[in-house]
């Protein structure tokens, strides 16, 4: 009884396949005689109306999305005589009963308009409307290309693809881009840019990427374009080239640079290059002659960083102001001498946990004139002791034979300190701005202000918690007739 019931089920199953590969059949069937009936004539002025809207449907789709002009008479005319400042591409095209090809060419126009903005405008004009235009410039058959450069036409003849049209665009109109080695570089910043934004794309390829040219046509008026092929390991490090493609953004007048740091991607290219203010998400702001390209870790010596990184001794590198090749060949050793010391005072027991290195530029006249003059040399290398104001100097050249034995003499006490005569906040320009936070704590109150006592020198100034103990009368001469005149 099993095996009658299961033998049932089957042939049941085997039926109900059967009647659905009949009406499959069927209608695939019933498909192909309406299909061969539309052929023969018998639904012809449908077929033709149905063509009709997708065709007008492909037409305004592709000059909305692709943003195509659709011209007339004297639109093409002042584009035939010159009088736009633009270049155009355009297409001569009819409907599809005169011409099937012109449907898939308005589909690739559709196509290319998008890439090829910025280099060109893109523009067809309908030959049923505008017969006699057509004719004026011999259209022979349709579709056809015309690229007009400033009204000079040049004939297209080629196989009506996207690629084939996209390369004979980008093969006749030549962007406004420089083509510049690295010896010409400040050259042209200095001559050729006049008032523009400077704008340098590097790349290692044979041709300039499409967007940037795209991008230097568009902004011709307000940037100066340049490209640079091969890299020297300076240009690398002046503008901080990490990959290529790179474009960066300069300032020819003050010598500072943004860096791109976003994709290379034609919208947000323009927006970058178009911005007033810097978006730390897209670019950074570094002046190209004074920050280092390898800082290993190490931050610049401002009044923001000092209240953090020099509260009671500070290592400082200076390194050179200027951005030709010996400065920053310059530049390059002493940050790398500077780490080796880093590295080395580390590694006594004594600095092991309070070893601060900082890097400041010769271009902080007043920082850099303080250590100057105790030494009456370029302090290549500074140790700063900020609760004293007293400092030990190390004048250039900076090796690292130099540097050890400095920061030994250091830590045996056999150093020589020297009394600055400015203070640490005159010194890196934060006195003004105590001096404004101590008139506003202390408006309409003759008191100092809770937490602080000053103690004054003839050679330096330190501020230390209330409630601590009076200076150390033990130093210089100075420092004890400073003691007795307190008293």
């Amino acid at each position: 009884e099993e095996q009658e019931q299961e033998e049932r089920q089957e042939r049941q199953e085997r039926q109900e396949e059967q009647e659905k590969n009949r009406s499959r059949k069927s209608r695939r069937r019933k498909r192909r005689e309406v299909w061969e009936e539309g052929r023969s004539g018998g639904h012809q002025p449908l077929a033709k109306m149905i063509t009709l809207v997708v065709y007008l449907f492909l037409i305004c789709f592709a000059v909305c999305a692709g943003n195509v002009v659709e011209l007339d008479g004297e639109k093409f005319g002042s584009i035939r005589s010159g009088l736009g400042s633009r270049n155009m591409l355009v297409l001569f095209y009819s409907s599809p009963v005169n011409s099937k090809e012109s449907e898939a060419s308005v589909q690739v126009w559709k196509q290319v308009s998008s890439p090829l903005s910025g280099l060109v405008d893109v523009g067809m004009i309908n030959c049923d409307d505008f017969l006699d235009d057509c004719l004026s410039v011999k259209v022979a058959h349709f579709p056809q290309t015309i690229l007009y450069m400033a009204g000079d036409p040049i004939m297209y003849s080629g196989p009506m693809t996207a690629k084939a049209i996209f390369l004979f665009v980008t093969n006749n109109v030549l962007p406004p881009v420089a083509q510049l080695s690295t010896r010409l570089l400040d050259w042209w910043l200095q001559t050729e840019v006049k008032g523009r934004k400077a704008v340098i794309c590097f790349h290692d390829k044979f041709e300039l990427p499409h967007s940037i040219s795209a991008i230097a046509t568009m902004l011709r008026s307000s940037h100066a374009f340049a490209e640079i092929r091969s890299l020297s390991s300076d240009v690398r490090e002046r503008f901080r080239v990490e990959s290529l493609p790179a474009v960066v953004m300069v300032n020819a007048t003050s010598g500072t640079f943004i860096s791109y740091k976003g994709e290379m991607k034609r919208k947000e290219l323009v927006e970058f290059l178009r911005g007033s203010a810097v978006d730390e998400n897209r670019g950074t702001r570094i002046d190209e002659s004074i920050a280092p390209a390898e800082t290993f870790g190490m931050s610049q010596l401002t009044h923001e960083t000092f209240r953090t990184l020099c509260d009671e001794v500070c290592f400082i590198v200076f390194i050179p102001h200027g951005n030709d090749k010996e400065t920053l060949k310059e530049r390059r050793k002493r940050m790398k001498v500077a780490n080796e010391a880093l590295t080395f005072l580390k590694s006594l027991k004594k600095r092991s946990g309070t070893a601060k290195f900082v890097w400041a530029s010769s271009a902080q006249e007043t920082l850099y004139n303080a250590f100057k003059g105790l030494v009456q040399a370029d302090p290549a290398f500074v140790v700063w002791k900020v609760r004293r104001n007293r400092a030990a100097v190390l004048p250039a050249p900076l090796t690292a034979e130099n540097c050890k034995s400095f920061l030994e003499s250091i830590e045996g006490g056999s150093a020589t300190f020297h009394s600055l005569a400015l203070s640490p906040e005159k010194t890196l320009g934060m006195e003004d701005e105590q001096e404004e936070l101590l008139e506003q704590q202390t408006e309409g109150d003759s008191m100092l202000p809770p937490g602080l006592v000053d103690w004054s020198y003839p050679t330096n100034i330190m501020q230390e918690k209330q409630g601590a103990d009076m200076p150390s009368k033990k130093g210089s001469e100075d420092e004890a007739d400073a003691d007795a005149l307190l008293i």
